[in-house]
C-alpha cells in the first residue's frame, strides 16, 4: 500500500505519468487485497448479486478498473457541475478513485494556475499519519461531531479533522476511518459503489453507525468514497 503513495501529482490539472513500475505496484496491491477476508467477502456478496465477476481475475481487472483508471477531476469547485461532460477528455487526465480517495488532491479554489487553496478527499488514516510523521501535514484539531476513538478490542473508529499539508493548501474538515486496513476501506467502498453508487447507504462498523457517501463523475466512474458517522 504504502509504495502506492507516492505514485501521483498532488495538483488537479496536472497530468499523471503512470509508467510501468506503477502499473505493476496496482496489481500487486490488488491481489494482496484480494488475498485478505475483507475483499473475499466482498467478492461474494457482489458476484452473488451479479455485480461484478465471478472470476477472481475479473474481479481484479473491475477493481483495476474502478479504482486506478485515470480521468479528468475538475480543477475547482466551480467546475463540479461541469465534470461529466469532460471526466474523459484525453488531455489532462489528472485523477483516479484511488489517489482522490487514498492519496489525496490538491486544487485552487477557482481552476488558475494560481496556487492550491484546499486539500480535497485524503480520507486514508495511513496516508495522514505517515504525513503526519514526515513534517507535511499540520494538524489544526478535530470536530467533536463525527469523531468516535476506536474501541479497546481493535474496532475502529472515525476522526473529522482540519489540516493542512505542505504549509499551504487547507482540508477544513475531513478524515474517516481509523485503525482499520487498506483492504477493508477498498472492499467497503467498492461494494457501496457498485450497489449505491451517488447514494449514501447506511452500515454498522463495529460499535459505530455509519453513512458512506459516494460520489460518481459522469456515468461509472467513481470520484469519492467516504464515511460520516450517524452516531
Amino acid at each position: 500500500f504504502a509504495a502506492l503513495l507516492d505514485n501521483y501529482e498532488l495538483a488537479v490539472g496536472i497530468p499523471e505519468s503512470v509508467t510501468a513500475e506503477e502499473l505493476s505496484e496496482n496489481a500487486a496491491f490488488i491481489q494482496a487485497c484480494l488475498d485478505t477476508r475483507p475483499m473475499r467477502a466482498a467478492h461474494r456478496f457482489l458476484a452473488g448479486r451479479g455485480l461484478a465477476s465471478q472470476s477472481v481475475r475479473g474481479f481484479a481487472a473491475e477493481l483495476d478498473q474502478i479504482w486506478f483508471h485515470m480521468y479528468k477531476r475538475p480543477e475547482s469547485r466551480a467546475a463540479n457541475q461541469k465534470a461529466a461532460l469532460h471526466y474523459l477528455s484525453p488531455r489532462r487526465q489528472d485523477s483516479s478513485a484511488f489517489e482522490h480517495v487514498f492519496v489525496g488532491e490538491t486544487r485552487s479554489e477557482d481552476g488558475s494556475d494560481s496556487e492550491a487553496a484546499s486539500v480535497t478527499g485524503a480520507h486514508n488514516w495511513l496516508q495522514l499519519y505517515l504525513l503526519e510523521r514526515a513534517g507535511r501535514l499540520n494538524y489544526f484539531g478535530y470536530y467533536r461531531r463525527g469523531t468516535a476513538a476506536p474501541g479497546v478490542n481493535g474496532q475502529p473508529g472515525l476522526a473529522a479533522l482540519k489540516f493542512s499539508l505542505d504549509d499551504g493548501p487547507v482540508k477544513p474538515r475531513g478524515g474517516g476511518f481509523v485503525g482499520v486496513s487498506p483492504e477493508f476501506e477498498l472492499a467497503l467502498y467498492t461494494v457501496a459503489f457498485l450497489c449505491c453508487g451517488g447514494q449514501r447507504p447506511q452500515a454498522r462498523i463495529g460499535p459505530h453507525r455509519v453513512r458512506v457517501y459516494c460520489h460518481t463523475i459522469g456515468p461509472g466512474r467513481l470520484a469519492t468514497c467516504y464515511p460520516e458517522l450517524i452516531d
